[in-house]
């Protein structure tokens, strides 16, 4: 029996993960406390939804975020796009994790698996949350030696005052960029409603009797 292929994981993809996940974190605590709120229009397409998701350009400036729709959301992490947080300056902030950090993982099951697995889980005598945590421990363990540990505090970038002025560059691009979006969508917009309406006087004006009334 072959021992599964063991996965490589970097410390900056841990510090990365952490800094999401902290930025995350503080825009559902803002949003809860009321100290932001989320708009109804989009952003970038201006358009109206239902929910709005929060989007990072810089994960260091946790409550600086673009409230876009799903599509959008999806648009602006293209490799190029210049909203894309990976072509942007993030704000040094100290983030460290630690080896025995733990993350807890939420999911749904379809019922009948649930029972199978409680019923293997009743037979080890272990709860099911540690019967699924062992089970992902073997099937997806990892290369200690591809982890370069450090127990300290590290900054994801160094807080330079030329890294500072990069940043403010970046984000007045950014910005313009957004508005030139809004702008062209707007136009398209416009375009379509006036197409619509002239759509709907040719109808009109092809009814009987509609000439002369």
């Amino acid at each position: 029996m072959t021992s599964p292929t063991k996965y490589k994981v970097n410390d900056d993809e841990c510090l990365e993960f952490k800094l999401k996940a902290m930025a995350r974190r503080a825009v559902a605590a803002a949003l809860k406390d009321g100290l932001i709120k989320r708009p109804i229009c989009c952003d970038l397409c201006t358009l109206e939804h239902s929910k709005l998701e929060a989007h990072h350009v810089d994960y260091g400036s946790p409550l600086h975020v673009y409230w876009l729709c799903n599509t959008c959301h999806g648009v602006v992490h293209k490799k190029n796009h210049p909203l894309n947080p990976n072509n942007n300056v993030q704000t040094s902030t100290p983030t460290a994790w630690k080896r025995e950090e733990n993350q807890i993982v939420s999911f749904a099951l379809p019922f009948e698996n649930f029972v199978v697995i409680k019923k293997l889980a009743d037979k080890q005598k272990i709860s099911v949350p540690k019967l699924l945590r062992g089970l992902v421990l073997r099937e997806f363990p990892v290369d200690d030696d591809q982890i370069n540990f450090d127990s300290e505090a590290r900054r994801i970038n160094d807080n330079t005052q030329d890294d500072q002025v990069k940043r403010t560059q970046d984000l007045d691009k950014n910005q313009d960029a957004m508005l030139q979006q809004k702008r062209q969508k707007l136009q398209e917009l416009r375009r379509t409603r006036s197409g619509g309406m002239s759509g709907v006087e040719n109808l009109f004006s092809e009814v009987p009797g509609r000439h002369g009334a």
